[in-house]
């Protein structure tokens, strides 16, 4: 399994447990100008991994379609103005695409057909960059034809209000990863999530219109390990939130407004945490400091809390305050 975070840097963990860039600078990056049809990109030896740069026009539904033997795809830097039925997934063997927006992209449609012969698609990162004049639309039901996909991170794409609409189309029961970050998240609705029943990484972050979330909305998630709201502008928060969360290690929720924290409901709710980061919240280190040390006692187990806003540079609270 792979959990990341989106930044503008991509960042995979494998299942070994090692990091990695998910596009390192060594890979091929092919650049085609205008495209045309029955024209497909070719590459010169074996590769994996393959960059798609500065090409203009259509992608049509045959330009992919030798690209034999290459897992992870990555388009960026285009003007493309239209997408075939079928052309992302013309080779059978990708399994990872990454889509990239930026300002002068052109407004297209990522519908159902977009993503059409995409069975064997496992993770789809999209990341719009810069708020697009020209919006790129996400059709109601892009996602509704990938089985396989257990990864979808959304970036930068606005997203007001999160709600049973905006993930029904998503395959809930093989989705393991899910990311949201720079959405613009204002409002979260409780049954959101539901029948996500396999979910294991969740991230909500960077949404800085988000204050609030509603209790029990995470009350289907029994399977979640990992949860980010790091970067919001959650506060007033009374812990009953997390009710549900049975399986959950690592919970980021620095960089917020919350405070106070309660030791007890987050023993009683989360009983197998292993991390916390609380940085750079409201209360005082002092405050933080006592909160994790009841913390500690209730779990009866070691837990790893970040807690001061440089750990590495401050040896006390005193220093800190």
């Amino acid at each position: 399994m792979k959990f990341f975070e989106l930044a503008f840097v991509v960042a995979f963990v494998t299942k070994s447990g090692q990091c990695r860039d998910l596009w390192s600078a060594d890979l091929p990056n092919v650049s085609s100008g205008v495209l045309e049809k029955g024209k497909p990109l070719r590459l010169e030896g074996n590769y994996s991994q393959v960059q798609i740069s500065d090409i203009n026009g259509t992608l049509y539904s045959d330009l992919l379609s030798q690209l034999h033997g290459v897992k992870e795809l990555r388009i960026w830097r285009h003007h493309i103005t239209e997408i075939e039925k079928g052309a992302l997934c013309s080779s059978p063997s990708v399994k990872t695409i990454e889509l990239d927006f930026y300002l002068d992209s052109e407004p297209i449609t990522l519908s159902k057909d977009v993503f059409a012969n995409c069975n064997n698609l496992e993770e789809l990162i999209l990341e719009f960059y810069g708020g697009l004049p020209k919006p790129v639309i996400i059709a109601p039901d892009a996602f509704e034809n990938l089985p396989n996909l257990y990864l979808l991170a959304i970036q930068g794409h606005k997203i007001t209000h999160l709600n049973e609409r905006s993930l029904r189309k998503v395959n809930k029961q093989s989705l393991i990863h899910l990311t949201l970050s720079y959405c613009e998240i204002e409002e979260i609705d409780v049954n959101v999530f539901e029948n996500f029943n396999n979910l294991e990484a969740l991230y909500i972050i960077n949404n800085r219109k988000l204050d609030h979330l509603p209790k029990n909305l995470f009350r289907n998630l029994s399977k979640l390990k990992i949860l980010s709201l790091r970067g919001n502008n959650l506060q007033d928060l009374t812990w009953d939130e997390f009710e549900g969360l049975s399986s959950l290690k690592k919970l980021q929720i620095s960089n917020n407004k919350i405070s106070s924290f309660d030791a007890d409901k987050i023993a009683a709710f989360l009983p197998h945490l292993e991390s916390l980061n609380i940085e750079n919240n409201p209360p005082k280190c002092k405050q933080k400091e006592a909160f994790v040390e009841e913390l500690k006692r209730k779990l009866h187990h070691l837990v790893d809390v970040i807690y001061k806003f440089d750990p590495g540079f401050y040896d006390s609270c005193e220093q800190e305050d």
